[in-house]
């Protein structure tokens, strides 16, 4: 215990002044910090004032200011929908316009699935004599083509007709192989190749021999074999229409023995 007080002791001796005013002394003190503390805080507003209205008129930071203030606006821009935003999302328009969409590419796409088709069911068939024959009589409209093994010319016609034959299923389109049709050879006569026979309804109606009325040996197209085969009265037009030609009398089978 007299550890305890001496140690008071000293420390109120140690603290007082020895005027006998410590009380006064202490409290002005006091007041002195509470001042400090005031005008502290004072300059720390005209600071804050001055830094500011200095910062806010200097040309880079203001410029650089401006630029986060417009795409801060920009952002808030869009984010927030609109009256013409909400409009164009109750816009009914839109719909029919990707429904058409829709519909346009359903229809592409079912058009390439039935050309395929064709492609495998309409095509330039290679065909034995016999076949070939038994072919001419029974449909309506027959392209005849005569080939050789070693005569390219008359390839290369054959892949025309291979690609135009699936647009026109009503016409059949036929190849043989001149070395090994001799009846076919003989009856129409073919000397030149390419040649090509059109039968219609059973009957002669026209001979095409050679490029020339395809147009030319080196300009050949698949539009140009449909131009001409078309004058022959053997495919459509795009209206679906036949050219009308009077045909020849001369019959697949006209003036020979030849039994199918």
């Amino acid at each position: 215990m007299a550890q305890k007080y001496d140690a008071r002791c000293r420390d109120a001796i140690l603290g007082s002044s020895g005027t006998g005013q410590d009380e006064q002394i202490q409290a002005h003190r006091q007041a002195e910090q509470k001042l400090h503390g005031q005008k502290l805080m004072e300059d720390m507003k005209r600071e804050t004032i001055y830094y500011s209205v200095t910062r806010g008129h200097h040309p880079e930071i203001k410029s650089h200011a401006d630029e986060q203030k417009l795409e801060v606006e920009e952002e808030d821009d869009d984010s927030d929908f609109d009256s013409e935003d909400l409009a164009l999302l109750n816009d009914t328009s839109l719909g029919i316009v990707h429904e058409n969409a829709y519909r346009e590419m359903r229809a592409d796409m079912n058009r390439e699935r039935e050309m395929e088709r064709r492609r495998e069911q309409f095509k330039l068939e290679g065909m034995e004599e016999r076949q070939a024959l038994e072919a001419g009589v029974n449909n309506e409209y027959v392209v005849l083509t005569f080939e050789h093994p070693k005569m390219i010319k008359t390839t290369h016609l054959s892949w025309h007709l291979n690609e135009l034959a699936p647009r026109y299923p009503d016409t059949k389109f036929i190849a043989v192989d001149a070395t090994k049709c001799s009846f076919l050879v003989e009856k129409f006569k073919i000397k030149t190749l390419p040649s090509v026979i059109i039968m219609i309804r059973g009957k002669l109606q026209d001979k095409i021999i050679g490029f020339e009325d395809f147009g030319g040996n080196e300009a050949v197209t698949t539009n140009g074999v449909i131009k001409r085969l078309r004058e022959a009265g053997v495919i459509c037009d795009n209206r679906g229409k036949y050219l009308k030609k009077q045909p020849r009398t001369q019959t697949m089978l006209d003036g020979m023995n030849y039994q199918i």
